[in-house]
């Protein structure tokens, strides 16, 4: 079993308060939710990944 660790940033909308995750580096630029210019950085997660589940459609 292979584990993976994904790096997420976390950022916060100051209009709206979102919070939202994005992967890897880049910089948040818009609100996902509002589309607001006004985003704070917060800080850097690692998530490890340590069993998945496939789900059948």
């Amino acid at each position: 079993m292979s584990q993976e660790v994904t790096v997420l940033n976390e950022f916060k909308c100051v209009d709206c308060d979102q919070l939202f995750l994005m992967p890897g580096k880049p910089s948040a630029k818009f609100c996902p939710r509002c589309g607001s210019d006004g985003i704070q950085y917060g800080a850097i997660s690692k998530v490890q990944v340590i069993e998945t589940q496939m789900r059948e459609k």
